[in-house]
């Protein structure tokens, strides 16, 4: 039916999906679409600079989960289920195998052949003024969820998350259509190809589906040239691609330029060494190809199959009990062949019970011969919020009679993950909970899988042996520095005392030295070195063959490329490196490049500080710079403290140590500043303190040991808004917590964990928009005036920051006559006066003497702060 094209500018209706009757039309027989209203992104994000897409922009938002290229990602599932039913296409998930082509439409030509009577090459303008159909579509990349099968045992595939899916209108010319106009021989013909412009390593990529579902109407194969009511951006096709709805977006090839009709399916590399799913036996690659699995067509994957997840809760967020309103739970399903969902179901107590949810209304119009081409949204309103108190939220969408499967079944590409979706309860000490996804997508930590104990009967079918990893994959740069495996409890709980490391390249004989300085020189396509691990390995034989093109090594090379590499890569690719390996990094080198995220080692001491500078600020504070190296970054989480050893001069001990904030910042190169307090011998101190007097007579040039990073209290850089604290004042494990007012109390030198976080926090509010910006107060305790520390610089602080920070000062010893701030020591009026009456997003720090601690918790309890958001530096 001819569709009249309407871009509205609006987005879908508030509540996030289309309403059953269908919308205004100009007559009957005309469809007016309604565009999602779409997220304008005309800047080159600075990852893809060295790339060969810095072409292309792409919104910042999306999780990004093969590294910096090939472009992989998806959006964090909060913001793809905010836009609604309709996802715009800045936020649609993106699997490129290679670079992104840059494919001219004028001179661009689609040929169709082989079993035709009249094979023809199309332009573009003769296929769009083709007749047209144009409807929604579910895209699914059959590796969704597939971070959940990576927890049990790390596939061939990245870490998709549960949003590697987004429903799209796309517009273009029926496939049976332009078989039909070129003569299709359907008495010989069984398959068509399809083949994309981009060239791989491995040649084009490719795949085919059947002759049947090609020619059959109410499969609605398209030929597509439009997303949303405009050209393809580059990302997804341009100008002209493959839309097979029902089907796994694997068969759906890009920037396509060859429609092939044949006897057999497609030859092509792609098509049979991915998206399948193989047997559990097949436990690796060399088995797979040993025993030839991938040319077994039983195990091709098509259609897709009954999925679903919950997004409202979404991953940390915390519910105040009792609510005073019903909670609704939000989320997703779908199903392949266009089948309807036929209903969902939302358990609270692991499955004894289940709860029908309200599945939103599938907008009648967009209902193709019977067929539904998208995804189903649904909720379910919990009239009595707290009947969440329980251990885990499932859901899971039947398909007909048949329901998605409580267990997972791993396999070997970590496809078509599709069990029961579970959300994790935690009940806090304030009787709040809080809500932790399975995972978390790409490179992010986070999820129950990883960081909490797993009972691996109630989530896997079957437990093949694995490598320890962590919540990306793989170990992370501080295990590797330190040697601690931390692989998730999931999988402590699947192997046993038999995990393993990952794989250990042991040469044959022993290797060159060289520094990282000489690596660096190494960085063309025909001299191509590369860092991992702390060994050296030159690519350059690798170049061509590299599955994502040899840029994909060129953005790369010279550098330490440990953590990028370990994101992405298989153990097969791991066990690769040993064919390239041709030395290792000096000593001096690895310590620095085996670890980027921190110079220290928070299990055991280590002679890394050398004390090249101190300035006298008054008669009993000074500043000490300690000095590790020119080139590294201290990298210290914000809030985090590290312990210093030095040598006693009493004679009563070796060794005294002590805990100190640096008032430096992880962006300071080369070197750390301390600010100290010197305890020298007076009545008060007959022996003075045994570590700032040790401290003092150190000479310029000492090293000194140190130990860390260490604390419970970290700001997230960059968040503006964002802490990692305890879950509770009882709990050790941390969440992510947004704050929204902020108070800080701080005597003495109790002030340099405070400084630390403002020099990160307050540049980043900047970022915020109004309502997200967190306001910070500080009351700040001294003796005397001058007792003052970083004055200067505070004040620079409330100056630069006039709404968002303020500073109440209170001297307890001698007033200047001028002296307009506090008077005293922190007292009940003082605090009432300054700091307002918590509410939810409220957290106080304090750092100081043991009794002003002790005095302020008491006081901020009575300003109805709960003890689990109140904490100690």
């Amino acid at each position: 039916m001819p569709l009249k094209l309407v871009d509205s500018g609006v987005s879908i209706e508030s509540k996030g999906h289309l309403e059953e009757e269908p919308c205004a039309t100009a007559d009957d027989d005309e469809i007016v679409h309604i565009y999602p209203k779409e997220i304008v992104v005309d800047t080159i994000d600075p990852r893809d600079t060295p790339t060969p897409d810095a072409w292309v922009p792409r919104a910042k938002e999306l999780v990004r989960l093969t590294g910096r290229h090939p472009f992989n990602c998806e959006a964090p599932l909060p913001l793809l289920m905010k836009q609604g039913w309709l996802t715009p296409v800045a936020y649609h998930f993106v699997r490129n195998h290679g670079y992104c082509p840059k494919v001219d439409q004028v001179s661009h030509r689609l040929t169709i052949e082989g079993l035709v009577e009249r094979p023809q090459s199309f332009t573009m303008t003769e296929i769009m003024d083709m007749p047209h159909e144009e409807f929604p579509v579910l895209l699914v990349c059959a590796g969704n969820r597939r971070k959940e099968q990576n927890a049990v045992k790390q596939s061939i595939g990245f870490n998709w998350g549960a949003a590697g899916l987004s429903n799209s209108i796309w517009k273009g010319v029926q496939l049976r259509e332009l078989l039909t106009h070129v003569g299709v021989n359907l008495k010989k013909a069984k398959y068509v190809c399809f083949e994309g412009v981009e060239d791989l390593p491995k040649g084009k990529y490719g795949t085919s589906i059947s002759i049947d579902t090609a020619m059959d109407p109410r499969c609605d194969v398209l030929v597509a040239y439009q997303m949303n009511g405009k050209s393809l951006a580059p990302d997804h096709g341009f100008p002209i691609r493959m839309i097979i709805p029902g089907h796994i977006g694997g068969r759906m090839v890009k920037w396509l330029s060859r429609i092939t009709v044949t006897s057999k399916e497609s030859d092509l590399y792609y098509h049979y060494f991915d998206n399948r799913v193989l047997p559990t036996v097949v436990t690796s690659s060399e088995v797979a190809d040993k025993e030839e699995w991938w040319y077994k067509e039983e195990y091709i994957i098509n259609e897709l199959n009954v999925n679903s997840c919950i997004s409202s809760p979404s991953h940390d967020e915390v519910l105040q009990l009792p609510a005073k309103e019903p909670y609704t739970m939000k989320g997703y399903s779908y199903t392949g062949g266009g089948r309807k969902v036929s209903r969902i179901e939302i358990s609270l107590d692991q499955g004894g019970s289940w709860k029908l949810a309200t599945i939103l209304p599938y907008p009648q119009q967009y209902i193709r011969r019977g067929k539904y081409w998208s995804w189903f949204h649904w909720e379910y309103v919990v009239e009595d919020a707290s009947v969440l108190k329980c251990k885990e939220l499932w859901v899971r969408a039947w398909d007909g009679q048949s329901p998605q499967p409580e267990k997972m079944t791993w396999n070997l590409m970590g496809m078509m993950n599709n069990c029961y979706f579970r959300i994790r309860v935690h009940h806090l000490a304030n009787g709040s909970i809080r809500f932790e996804h399975p995972t978390l997508p790409g490179a992010q930590s986070g999820g129950w899988m990883y960081s909490s104990h797993v009972d691996t009967n109630s989530v896997v079918l079957s437990s093949p042996k694995f490598k320890p990893v962590t919540a990306n994959g793989l170990l992370s740069p501080m295990m590797r520095a330190t040697g601690a495996l931390a692989p998730s409890p999931l999988l402590k709980a699947m192997n046993g005392p038999e995990i393993k490391e990952i794989v250990e390249l042991v040469p044959s004989k022993p290797l060159a030295k060289y520094t990282m300085k000489q690596v660096a020189e190494h960085k063309t396509s025909d001299d191509c070195w590369f860092v991992h691990s702390g060994k050296v390995y030159d690519a350059t034989p690798f170049m061509t063959a590299h599955p994502g093109g040899a840029d994909s090594i060129l953005i790369v090379a010279g550098t330490d490329c440990t953590e990028e590499f370990d994101d992405i890569h298989s153990k097969k690719a791991h066990v690769m490196l040993k064919d390239y390996l041709i030395g290792e990094l000096v000593v001096d080198d690895v310590a620095e490049y085996l670890d980027k995220v921190t110079t220290f080692n928070p299990r055991t001491y280590t002679p890394y500080l050398k004390l090249v500078k101190k300035d006298i600020l008054n008669h009993d504070t000074r500043i000490f710079r300690f000095q590790f190296s020119d080139t590294d970054m201290m990298g210290m989480p914000t809030g985090k403290h590290v312990m210093l050893k030095i040598p006693s001069q009493d004679g009563e001990s070796k060794n005294v140590i002590r805990a100190y904030t640096p008032i430096s910042t992880s962006s300071h190169v080369g070197y750390m500043d301390i600010l100290i307090k010197i305890y020298f011998k007076d009545e008060n101190h007959p022996t003075g303190g045994r570590f700032t007097s040790a401290l003092e007579q150190l000479k310029i040039g000492t090293t000194i040991d140190a130990k860390g990073p260490l604390g419970h209290i970290e700001y997230l850089d960059g968040s503006g808004n964002e802490f990692l604290l305890p879950s509770s004042a009882s709990s050790h494990d941390h969440v992510v917590t947004k704050v929204k007012h902020v108070t800080m109390l701080a005597a003495g030198t109790g002030i340099t964990p405070m400084y630390n976080v403002l020099q990160q926090m307050l540049p980043d509010l900047d970022k915020l928009a109004a309502k997200d910006a967190p306001k910070i107060q500080l009351l700040y305790s001294n003796r005397n005036e001058d007792d003052i520390l970083l004055y200067k610089e505070l004040e620079a602080m409330v100056k630069r920051y006039p709404t968002r920070f303020s500073i109440y000062y209170t001297l307890s010893g001698i007033k200047p006559s001028n002296w307009k701030h506090g008077k005293g020591r922190i007292d009940k009026k003082m605090m009432e006066d300054y700091i307002p009456r918590a509410k939810k997003g409220s957290v106080a720090f304090l750092c100081g003497p043991d009794g002003m601690v002790d005095t302020c918790k008491t006081l901020l309890k009575d300003l109805e702060f709960h003890e689990d958001w109140i904490f100690e530096f």
